[in-house]
Order: structure tokens, then C-alpha cells, then sequence
């Protein structure tokens, strides 16, 4: 056999194997939407022991959960650890996670807010809010009002609850950034009407600062501060 019909076959063995996993995990994923549990898990297993990062971080998810599988922190630990050193940004934000909450690990602030940082920079949402909560109380990392605020302000453009009522916190007290009531009044309604506590706490305190005919203008206008997914 030539060099180049053994390179073409070899590329063509690749694609086809690649095209299959890819394949299977649609379906695994097809199966967990569905919470075809166990079907996902025996789909799930097999690509994840062959590496690949996704199937692996939602085996993760299954054990951490007890989905299709007995539920285990040590498990879901193992599986996160594999895809979060691939660079899958969803693992590393659940690891992340498991060393903020102490789940199945020791609590551990510092190696929190290093995971976070990397599911950050794939511009997980989760990670924005989590590492800025983290940086909000100096847990693991120095306090920094200001990049708390730019943290929660990227996750509360993406449309997340609890990053908008932090905002509209921020802007109403003044910390990390100048107060703007105008601004804190939109951002905590946003929140508010996605059920966010802190946001309906502001809301209130917020208008009693604005007259009638600014709060009506400020709700119009609030959905133009939310950027597309």
C-alpha cells in the first residue's frame, strides 16, 4: 500500500469514527433531554472512556445528580477533572463548583476561583456570576468591587437573574461604580420579573428616587440593555 493511499485511508478511518461519536452523543444528548436516563448513561459511557470531553462532563453531571446512575461527588469529580483539562468550559465551571461548595472535594475557595477562571474565559455565563461572588466577598481571591461588577454585568447582558439584581444593587449603592438610580431601576426590573429577590428589593427601594413618568419611560427601554446570547 502507498504512503498516500495509507494517509487517505487513515483520514477517511478518522472521519468516519469521528462522524459516529458525534452521532452517538446527539443521540445521548437527544436521550437526556427526554430523561431517558439509563439509555444516556449506556451511550455516554462508552464515548466517554474514549476521551471525548462533552460525553465525559455530562457523565459528570449524571453521577454529581444520580441521573441513570448511583449518585457520587467522587465519580462526578473524576469525569469533571478529565473534561475541565481538555478545556470543556461547562466541566470546568462545575468543578469549579464542587470546590466552592465542598462536594465531594474540601472546600476550597482559592481552586474555585482558578476553575471559574477558565470557564470564564470560554464566556460561561455561570462562571461570571460565581467568580464575581467570590471576588464580591474576597473568598479566594482579593476583594474587588469594580471587577464584581463587571463580572455580574457581563452575565446580567446575557439574561441572568441573579447578575441583573446584583447590578441594579451596585448601581443603587454606588459600589464598584458610580450610583445611576436610572440605571439600577432597569436592571433590578429586569430582574425582578424573572423572579429575582434581590432585584424586587431594589426595585423598590430604587422608586422611590423616580417620578411616574421616568419609571414608565426606564420599563420601556429596559430589554435594550440585554444583549443576544
Amino acid at each position: 500500500m502507498s504512503k498516500l493511499i495509507l494517509k487517505l485511508f487513515c483520514f477517511i478511518s478518522f472521519f468516519i469514527c469521528t462522524t459516529v461519536f458525534a452521532g452517538h452523543l446527539d443521540e445521548a444528548l437527544n436521550l437526556y433531554k427526554s430523561s431517558k436516563f439509563l439509555e444516556t448513561v449506556k451511550l455516554l459511557k462508552p464515548l466517554a472512556e474514549k476521551g471525548d470531553a462533552e460525553a465525559q462532563s455530562l457523565l459528570g453531571w449524571m453521577y454529581f445528580r444520580g441521573e441513570g446512575v448511583a449518585k457520587s461527588n467522587k465519580s462526578a469529580l473524576q469525569w469533571y477533572v478529565l473534561a475541565a483539562e481538555k478545556g470543556n468550559h461547562g466541566a470546568q465551571f462545575n468543578l469549579g463548583f464542587m470546590y466552592h461548595q465542598g462536594h465531594g472535594v474540601p472546600l476550597d475557595y482559592s481552586e474555585a476561583v482558578r476553575w471559574y477562571i477558565k470557564a470564564r474565559e470560554g464566556g460561561n455565563v455561570f462562571a461570571h456570576y460565581n467568580l464575581g461572588l467570590l471576588i464580591e466577598e474576597g473568598k479566594g481571591i482579593k476583594e474587588n468591587a469594580e471587577l464584581a461588577f463587571r463580572l455580574f454585568l457581563f452575565s446580567a447582558q446575557k439574561g441572568h437573574p441573579q447578575s441583573m439584581g446584583k447590578i441594579g444593587h451596585y448601581y443603587s449603592q454606588g459600589e464598584g461604580v458610580k450610583i445611576d438610580r436610572q440605571l439600577a431601576y432597569q436592571w433590578a426590573f429586569l430582574a425582578s420579573k424573572q423572579g429575582d429577590r434581590l432585584g424586587s428589593l431594589v426595585l423598590e427601594e430604587v422608586m422611590t428616587h423616580l417620578n411616574p413618568k421616568m419609571i414608565e419611560k426606564l420599563t420601556m427601554s429596559a430589554k435594550k440593555l440585554l444583549k443576544s446570547k
